[in-house]
């Protein structure tokens, strides 16, 4: 059975709040550099089978807690000694307890948990001495919170946030005993109470959007206001005691800089390969680290059964990218040296060749392998607004051109999103290059060959497109408001559009079957869920017949998945079976004759499988087999304290 642990990169995409900010004020044009703050390491503890998350410094300095689990079937509380030692479990069972947070006194910890039928904020007692437990967990919210909250300085309140209607976050408070709560601002991430405890810091939007900046709002009243702007992400942690700082990324050398609330910089900290800064101590002399370890070599797995075969060794990540036609090599994205690298690995084995590309690329996209295996389209970052410029690179003539400078990305809570082709491949359909573009606010879908030219398939106005599928001239996209969930059919270069199905709950994912006489997509009933996280009940993949008008045929299938989904699907080419990603780390081959039962492709592996690419033929795949190896707590004692080194 394929393990549980997520990919770092994954867990680091739901556990960080990190948003990118612009414009910068004039004086900040020229970002200075900040002086490297030096520190020494200590490592606290650490495992090979433990996989550590939102580890929080206890005000005293003397104990550490934090979540470990498999992040699928369970995650449970833990506490250690700042000294050392064996950890003593704080919570266990089959729940999801994540995200500790110190009161002031370190006699209670709050945390988020899902032992309710909602997603709840808790509170625990401690015994400061023993770090043992003094009494049941006890919840204080009763709205399903986000996951980003706060214990004020004097704790006796607790900011939290909730989903808004519009998918953004409210930003409430109650008291820590419970309550009553109170909304104080709209679009909120990673909320902080301010060291005084009167006003709450915060970053505003989500997404790659430009203009999100670091808010306050005061609990007395009034709107929130502008503290400043950074032209790179900004990170607000509150798994410490000292609320004086925020991390922001450099933008002139590595590392991270720390600042102070009103943006004057303190310096500039590098942290080890794969380590990241979660909290800083309330004397600003100590920062919390965790480090994890994974790698993933590169797996080729035939659908219909058969030992895997290792294609790369247990370095890095190797993700696949895409299959050259004839299905003999694959494109995979690997790292040398700490730089990405991008190879064309024969699947029979023999010389991978570098494949560069002339310019840095933007990392927020990951590249596209066209269907003749030659081009691969890319983004390059252009700045200033939320567009970036979207090229193609031959590969055998190795000279690259621009297909779009008014390219916009969207990202999801998984990673990169976006329009689907036939069968179910990312931004492509076909031959053709699928990409959105923004202008003067309104999206467009657009499909071009390689080489050009490019041709608009359908505006969506101002609002963001979601799980738009493309087979040819025909488009069909998913719309989610209010609880009602709504497919949409339309023809390239026609405004009318047909509704095709509507439920209540959630659609996602729609994609095409490779003969367009068929659509899958995800459905989500949050009436047959137990709101547990990752919980497969209430998701399924629902098949619709469309006939050549654009009507439904018959009635949808309906077809469960054991584990649950977790990304995809991709049709084979038969157009009778679709391949899922479980959430239990496996994929899953779907049949979809009536009484056939699915089956886990890739159970003889032991590690966890989050992503692949199926060969043009539909018989093989290519993907990285994560393996975790291991991670650890590490506090980091700075030689100057912080609070001595604000400009």
């Amino acid at each position: 059975m394929g393990r549980f642990d997520l990919p770092f990169p994954l867990i680091a995409i739901v556990a960080a709040v990190a948003v990118c900010v612009w414009p910068p004020p004039a004086s900040m044009a020229s970002v200075p550099d900040s002086p490297t703050i030096e520190y020494t390491l200590t490592r606290v503890f650490g495992a090979d089978s433990w996989s550590i998350r939102d580890a929080s410094l206890s005000p005293d300095g003397r104990w550490i807690a934090f979540a470990e689990g498999d992040e699928i079937t369970r995650l449970n509380l833990w506490i250690v000694s700042t000294e050392g030692g064996e950890p003593i479990p704080l919570t266990t069972g089959p729940y999801f307890d994540d995200s500790p947070i110190w009161f002031p006194s370190a006699e209670r910890i709050a945390f988020r948990s899902n032992r309710t039928p909602i997603w709840a904020i808790m509170t625990l007692p401690l015994d400061t001495l023993t770090g043992r437990p003094t009494g049941p967990p006890q919840q204080v919210t009763l709205d399903r919170i986000s996951a980003n909250f706060d214990v004020s300085p004097d704790g006796k309140w607790i900011a939290y946030t909730v989903s808004n209607a519009r998918g953004g976050s409210l930003l409430r408070i109650l008291p820590a005993i419970g309550g009553t709560a109170r909304t104080l601002a709209d679009g909120v991430l990673g909320p902080m109470w301010s060291p005084d405890g009167k006003s709450i810091y915060y970053v505003a939007g989500g997404g790659r959007s430009p203009k999100h900046s670091l808010m306050r709002v005061f609990l007395d009243g009034g709107r929130p206001e502008t503290v400043f702007t950074w032209p790179g992400r900004i990170w607000v942690i509150s798994r410490g005691s000292n609320r004086s700082f925020i991390l922001r990324e450099s933008m002139n050398a590595p590392g991270y800089e720390i600042a102070n609330l009103a943006g004057r910089p303190v310096g500039r900290i590098v942290l080890p390969k794969g380590m990241n800064p979660l909290g800083i101590s309330r004397e600003g002399d100590q920062i919390l680290g965790i480090r994890k370890e994974h790698s993933a070599p590169l797996m080729i797995l035939p659908v219909e059964g058969g030992p895997a075969r290792q294609l790369t060794e247990a370095h890095a990540y190797d993700e696949p990218l895409g299959w050259s036609p004839d299905g003999k090599r694959v494109l995979f994205e690997t790292e040398l040296n700490g730089k990405s690298v991008l190879l064309y690995a024969p699947v029979a084995g023999g010389p991978m060749p570098q494949v560069k590309l002339p310019e840095a690329r933007s990392t927020d996209f990951v590249p596209i392998l066209s269907g003749d295996g030659n081009h691969l389209l890319y983004a390059v970052d252009k700045g200033g607004d939320e567009l970036s410029t979207l090229k193609v690179y031959s590969i055998e003539e190795d000279w690259s051109w621009e297909l779009s400078r008014m390219h916009t990305f969207i990202r999801g809570a998984g990673g990169q999103v976006g329009p689907t082709g036939a069968g179910g491949t990312l931004h492509r359909d076909g031959d053709d290059f699928l990409y959105y573009e923004k202008r003067s606010g309104r999206y467009a879908l657009h499909a071009s060959p390689p080489r050009g030219p490019s041709r608009l398939l359908r505006t969506f106005g101002e609002k963001r497109p979601q799980s738009v599928a493309v087979h040819g001239k025909r488009i069909a996209w998913v719309e989610n408001s209010g609880g009602v969930a709504s497919l949409f059919l339309a023809t390239a270069g026609k405004a009318a559009a047909r509704l095709f199905l509507r439920l209540e709950g959630m659609l996602d994912m729609a994609v095409w079957s490779p003969d367009g006489k068929k659509i899958a997509v995800y459905y989500f009933d949050p009436t047959r869920s137990s709101g547990k996280n990752w919980d497969p009940a209430g998701r399924d993949l629902i098949v619709l017949d469309v006939n050549p008008s654009g009507g439904m045929v018959g009635q949808p299938g309906n077809y469960s998945i054991p584990a649950g989904h977790w990304w995809g699907p991709r049709w084979l080419p038969d157009g009778r079976r679709i391949l899922v990603l479980g959430m239990d780390g496996n994929v899953w081959l779907i049949p979809l004759e009536q009484g056939a039962r699915p089956v886990a492709i890739t159970e003889d592996d032991p590690n966890g499988v989050w992503r692949f690419q199926l060969s043009p033929d539909g018989r093989t795949i290519a993907y990285p087999s994560s393996m975790q190896r291991g991670s650890s707590i590490w506090l980091l004692e700075l030689e100057k304290p912080l609070i001595n080194q604000v400009k």
